[in-house]
């Protein structure tokens, strides 16, 4: 186990540094002028080019990239030209916003989409299971910008509830109230996913032998389901909620710029627009980064939790031996 960790610890390396290959050239090749954008229209090109050469954009690609990469291996994902602040400090500042509006999303789409998916399983080709999963599956196919756009329409703007601009700053209360609509937003495709994943891995659990046995022992229907079903159902749902969470850390762009929630996904668009070449290439490789180490937390759950993986990656290091 210890061998299979360490061997996708260092599978990480080449992941984030291709991640880091295409933002930097992809930065580079987006119309504008960083340091024009920053001085603005009346800016004479000797100034523009002035401060070109102050942020290092008169050097070659190559160049600029070296430079970058020496830096990433000491931990400085550089300065943004725009706010004049280490990106580190900016992302610092932003990411807990973020983190709060995925967890919410993360809770409320677990409270919904898993009782869902156990309850159509137990109740296989019931009026309740067709409904959930067609309720699931427009769920899931349904364009996130337009639900947010909806949701502010009818809580904020017509019946004035709940407010759809910022996170709050006037207390606990304040911030849940501004945090409710993003948090549905981002919510119902993985309460979709859930629900339909919990499903399909209920019913293949349902067919086991040694649920009929329990079911015929004359056990409680609520103690089958929940102790020995889902219990055994668990390990592939973790594997899809780990993969959901991370997802909701780094596409929650739309919603954030939709509902002005001050979190990376704001802060990279608005860094785009204002060609901060740093702040964008920071932001991006920090959610690359978090996004592979939540996939790499799964999978060692998963091995965890399953005795069969782990049976095999503990055999597998054997072997090698």
């Amino acid at each position: 186990m210890f061998k299979y960790t360490l061997k996708r610890l260092v599978q990480l390396i080449p992941t984030l540094f291709i991640v880091v290959l295409i933002v930097f050239i992809i930065t580079r090749v987006i119309p504008g002028d960083p340091a024009a954008v920053m001085l603005g229209p009346q800016a004479s090109v000797e100034d523009v080019e002035n401060l070109r050469e102050k942020l290092g954009l008169n050097e070659s690609i190559w160049s600029q990239l070296g430079d970058y990469l020496k830096g990433l291996l000491k931990g400085d994902l550089g300065d943004s030209y725009y706010y004049n602040e280490p990106v580190s400090d900016i992302i610092a500042e932003r990411f807990p916003a973020t983190f709060v509006l995925s967890i919410s999303s993360m809770i409320i789409s677990l409270l919904v989409g898993i009782p869902i998916g156990v309850i159509s399983a137990t109740k296989q080709y019931s009026k309740f299971d067709y409904i959930t999963m067609i309720l699931a599956l427009i769920g899931i196919s349904m364009p996130v910008f337009w639900l947010a756009l909806m949701l502010v329409l009818i809580f904020s703007v017509n019946l004035g509830w709940l407010p759809s601009v910022g996170m709050g700053s006037e207390g606990f209360v304040d911030i849940i109230k501004h945090l409710i609509l993003p948090s549905i937003s981002l919510a119902v495709i993985s309460a979709g996913v859930f629900a339909r994943f919990t499903r399909s891995s209920m019913l293949d659990i349902i067919k086991e032998d040694y649920i009929k046995t329990a079911n015929a022992k004359g056990l409680k229907q609520k103690v089958v389901v929940w102790k020995h079903a889902f219990k055994n159902a668990l390990p592939p749902i973790i594997t899809i909620v780990g993969i959901q969470f991370s997802s909701l850390l780094s596409g929650a762009i739309l919603t954030e710029t939709i509902f002005s929630w001050p979190g990376m996904g704001k802060l990279i668009v608005d860094a785009i627009e204002k060609r901060d070449y740093s702040l964008v290439q920071g932001g991006v490789i920090f959610v690359a980064f978090v996004y592979v180490i939540i996939n790499l937390a799964v999978d060692l759950s998963y091995a965890l939790l399953n005795p069969k993986v782990r049976a095999g990656f503990e055999g597998t290091s054997e072997g090698r031996k």
